[in-house]
């Protein structure tokens, strides 16, 4: 296996099955402070599978933290590290992680989602249900209140109604910023919630994991039919991390 000594991979003496990567590991590599505070980290895993054709994971993300920055900076890495080397399909073995830029500020910035709007056609309301036809658009706003600034943010979205939707549902709109972190979901059950398991290739997961949402994006969804399944998405990027959503009622029109 191979263990961080600063930005650097070193051969461990003693090889073992799998790399052992661990937050701890990981931030005693790249930040010397605790405290609070905000990051944006980039890195790349790379390794090999079967036949030893290699691959490579790159990822960047916003983290913000009121207590150690530098842990929820790394926690994230260790959680791909530890999936990525659990797959089952096939023998995947890491040989290197690569934190590349590591930008720590020490002010906590993050921002609440407190509400969201919609354009009616003249102005921005609250409302409990939206109603389109299919092919229509709903235009959102989403409300965020800063804890690092006196001033709201708002942030617009549009999600497109899908010509072909059939079904009502229901717009998700959220922060995708958790205190922790969050694992991203790799498979959807029937009802599209995140479901136990694995995606059925290595490829496919890799491509879970390279999308997945970064913390400080806000994330537009319209879940329609039953169970209900994402047909539109919107998202908007801001400069710190969003954290909270709200739900809003979708009636097709004319489905």
């Amino acid at each position: 296996m191979w263990r961080i000594f600063g930005q650097n991979p070193q051969p461990d003496p003693q090889p073992a099955k799998e790399p052992a990567w661990t937050p701890q590991r990981t931030r005693a590599a790249t930040i010397d402070r605790i405290g609070p505070g905000n990051s944006e980290v980039h890195w790349t895993i790379q390794g090999t599978r079967a036949g030893g054709v290699p691959w490579a994971l790159t990822h960047t993300n916003h983290y913000a933290s009121p207590f150690d920055i530098s842990f929820e900076s790394v926690f994230e890495v260790s959680d791909y590290v530890a999936i990525l080397g659990s797959f089952q399909g096939e023998p995947i073995h890491i040989t290197s992680v690569d934190l590349t830029k590591v930008d720590v500020e020490k002010a906590f910035e993050q921002y609440r989602l407190a509400k969201v709007l919609v354009w009616n056609g003249s102005r921005f309301v609250k409302t409990d249900v939206v109603r389109r036809r299919p092919g229509g658009q709903i235009v959102l706003r989403a409300v965020l209140v800063p804890e690092h600034q006196a001033a709201t943010l708002n942030v617009d979205l549009v999600v497109h109604v899908p010509a072909t939707a059939r079904r009502s549902g229901f717009l998700e709109v959220r922060g995708n910023g958790s205190p922790f972190g969050e694992i991203p979901c790799l498979i959807e059950n029937d009802e599209g919630e995140c479901a136990e398991g694995e995606p059925p290739t290595f490829d496919a997961l890799l491509s879970t994991l390279a999308g997945a949402p970064r913390n400080d994006e806000v994330i537009a969804r319209l879940r329609l039919g039953e169970p209900p399944r994402v047909r539109a998405k919107a998202v908007e990027q801001v400069d710190a991390i969003v954290q909270g959503s709200r739900t809003i009622a979708f009636e097709l029109i004319g489905g």
